[in-house]
């Protein structure tokens, strides 16, 4: 049986295009679950000591617990994303060096923290691999979710553009149960729409959901805003983004559809 195709929670075979990828391993959608009360998970997901919850049994369970040490947070607090960290357990995995606040970093799988220098390190091996001929299949299998902070050199002369676009949030139905003030309260989620592509913007994908943009969380913002931020910052430009590989494959087989 070949491990790399068998589900992590029932070890049956996965047909290719039906699987759900997290934490280094393969599920079958209809396997990946809450260790708690059982909920299917979208792409959602918190996961501790290779336990997979949903978040509001990682909250009940582990609170305004640190990500790294599941200690509880009661001074300062570094996030990505929905995580949170003691500022002394945001270190590099790979160099072990702290990452201050506005430094550039990527969290892999919700679990794996790097620097902005051992994560781009990471990726140029990742693209070597690629183009060693590797199928374009095992390739996007390799690009995990992520969250980043990225800085990219920024000037007024300059050609590149980025452009954003607000998508329905796909966690906060309108109205629905997560969804404070029902659809007034700008409950959307702010995606890159366009991105010309360059060396400096090369990590960076249409479809990336963009959580800040200079430091600023994009919320509550208007999208006009956002995008005369990004087109106004100084030398240099910081995003905060989630890539999410699921979610992206799922609109594309609609698109298809």
């Amino acid at each position: 049986e070949d491990k790399n195709t068998a589900c992590a929670s029932c070890y049956n075979t996965i047909e290719a295009e039906r699987h759900v990828a997290a934490v280094g391993q393969l599920w079958h959608a209809e396997c990946f679950r809450c260790s708690v009360c059982d909920v299917r998970l979208s792409s959602w997901y918190f996961e501790k000591d290779g336990l997979l919850f949903c978040r509001e049994d990682h909250w009940s369970k582990f609170g305004d617990r640190c990500q790294q040490c599941a200690q509880i947070i009661s001074g300062p607090v570094m996030v990505a994303g929905d995580h949170k960290f003691h500022p002394e357990c945001f270190r590099c995995d790979a160099c072990r060096i702290f990452i201050g606040d506005g430094e550039t970093y990527a969290l892999l799988e919700r679990s794996k923290l790097f620097c902005g220098a051992c994560y781009k390190h990471q990726h140029c091996t990742l693209l070597d691999t690629v183009a060693k001929g590797e199928s374009i299949s095992d390739a996007k299998r390799k690009v995990p979710h992520s969250i980043r902070l990225v800085e990219i050199p920024w000037s007024s002369a300059r050609t590149e553009r980025i452009r954003l676009a607000a998508a329905p949030d796909e966690k906060l139905p309108f109205g629905g149960p997560g969804a404070i003030g029902g659809p007034t309260s700008g409950c959307k989620s702010v995606r890159i729409s366009e991105v010309t592509l360059n060396t400096d913007l090369m990590s960076l994908r249409v479809g990336d959901k963009v959580l800040e943009v200079n430091g600023t969380p994009v919320r509550d913002v208007p999208l006009e805003n956002l995008q005369s931020m990004i087109e106004n910052s100084g030398k240099v430009l910081q995003l905060t983004v989630e890539h999410d590989p699921h979610l992206l494959a799922d609109q594309q087989q609609q698109h298809h559809h």
